[in-house]
């Protein structure tokens, strides 16, 4: 059995007319019940005389000229749409604030590019050497459960059999990446090898620990 209050809400969600239009049929409905409580009958009688809230809303409502309902329908529209407009206006800034930001390498004052580019290199070196205890040791936490010579040599064998031996390093891009987990220093960097060329990609944490490693 709903109370009263619930009971006139329900009525007056459902009725299609203007809000002054709604506070007044409100007003109305809690004093006739009001006075039909006074004159001897029981909240429970009252509602089941009135009937459900459906019912009373759809009775209203056939009594409210045509161009009242439609104006009502139309601002309920309208409502609607400024609601979803707002969930989806939240839900882009999420996912801005969610998704990677490329900035150029030094513009939060944390990383040099020197630095960054000689460290991509030296883990390049180390691959090619196969020092996976000194790779492990300059990598974050997720990056050393990857460190090992298996991993790698599944890694290298998707780019390619019999590399050859290194040659030089050719073009370098540099730069930073800020997502919610932190900011990154990128390296994008060519390694060429005797039977075969390899684009580097490898990130840094704020730490300078290795945190991401891609070839192709």
């Amino acid at each position: 059995m709903m109370k009263q209050e619930q009971y006139i809400k329900t009525i007056v969600r459902r009725l299609q007319c203007t809000g002054g239009r709604k506070k007044e049929i409100a007003r109305e409905l809690e004093a006739d019940i009001q006075s039909a409580i006074a004159g001897g009958e029981s909240w429970e009688q009252v509602q089941k005389r009135m009937g459900s809230p459906a019912l009373v809303a759809s009775e209203f409502n056939r009594n409210f000229p045509e161009k009242e309902r439609k104006g009502a329908k139309r601002k309920r529209r309208i409502r609607i749409f400024v609601i979803i407009a707002a969930v989806l206006l939240a839900a882009a800034a999420l996912i801005w604030w969610l998704l990677p930001k490329n900035y150029p390498l030094g513009k939060h004052g944390v990383f040099d590019e020197k630095t960054v580019v000689d460290a991509a290199e030296k883990v390049i070196s180390l691959l090619d050497d196969k020092d996976y205890d000194s790779l492990e040791a300059m990598s974050t936490d997720s990056m050393k459960k990857v460190m090992n010579q298996e991993k790698m040599d599944e890694a290298r064998s998707q780019v390619g059999d019999n590399w050859g031996g290194f040659q030089s390093f050719g073009s370098v891009y540099s730069g930073e990446v800020k997502d919610s987990n932190g900011l990154y220093a990128v390296v994008q960097l060519v390694a060429v090898y005797e039977n075969r060329t390899v684009t580097y990609t490898i990130s840094f944490n704020e730490e300078m620990e290795l945190a991401g490693l891609y070839m192709k």
